[in-house]
């Protein structure tokens, strides 16, 4: 009895190794394990990262387009704008004469800025 019990005795010492044994390798596949989550992880963020960027990039292309459009239009209409006194001084009445001379010879003051002696008096509105 002694003697069984002593070669039971092996065989839990034996099975009990061979369990350390599996028991450490799963700890190493398990740290194994570990660092390629982390490594996938970081992966999978540096693509996000990537993608971003890549949206980014693209979307700069067209928000500088329409930037350019949108100044373009601004950049016309204000030319428009600029030009339209060059148009009024630069226009010809019917008969061929510059607008200003029209203007001129159908003022009050016929040869250009009045005196002060052809100015009428204007009255205040108050009674003195």
């Amino acid at each position: 009895m002694v003697k069984q019990n002593a070669e039971h005795a092996g065989k839990a010492k034996k099975m009990m190794k061979e369990v350390e044994g599996i028991v450490d390798q799963v700890d190493h596949s398990m740290r194994d394990m570990s660092v390629a989550i982390r490594d996938i992880s970081e992966s999978r963020q540096a693509m996000t990262d990537m993608d971003e960027v890549t949206r980014q990039n693209a979307a700069s292309p067209e928000e500088s387009a329409g930037a350019a459009e949108e100044m373009n239009t601004q950049a016309e209409s204000m030319e428009e704008y600029l030009n339209e006194p060059v148009k009024l001084v630069s226009r010809r009445h019917s008969d061929g004469k510059d607008i200003r001379r029209v203007q001129q010879e159908n003022s009050v003051f016929p040869k250009g800025r009045p005196s002060r002696d052809q100015i009428p008096e204007m009255s205040s509105g108050v009674d003195q």
